[in-house]
């Protein structure tokens, strides 16, 4: 894991890197009932209580893994669901996914 020396300097290379939570969803020029194009959202990660979406597609399991620790605090011992579905290290997430890191039953904090 990267060590950075200005504890807000992960959250600038994420940005840089457009892997930051999306801000506002954005609005289609084109529509005036200002709908929202769901691939702009990016895919929603969670870990315990904290929740957002990120612009991850394409990486897979293990990259977004190493990428949101730090924000998202996600435990090593953690298991990736995908949609609800255990899933290995190397699956590609896809725009329509939903990733959440959970600990397996009867696992608590940090020891």
């Amino acid at each position: 894991m990267e060590t950075f020396q200005n504890p807000h300097e992960h959250v600038e290379q994420q940005k840089k890197q457009n892997y930051w939570p999306v801000g506002k969803p954005k609005k289609k020029k084109d529509d005036k009932n200002s709908t929202v194009d769901i691939a702009d959202l990016g895919i929603q990660v969670s870990c315990g209580i904290s929740s957002a979406s990120f612009q991850v597609a394409g990486q897979d399991i293990n990259t977004t893994r190493k990428l949101l620790t730090p924000v998202l605090n996600i435990e090593p011992e953690a298991v990736a669901l995908v949609n609800g579905k255990e899933v290995k290290n190397d699956y590609v997430l896809k725009n329509s996914d939903r990733l959440e890191f959970v600990k397996k039953a009867g696992e608590k904090g940090h020891n």
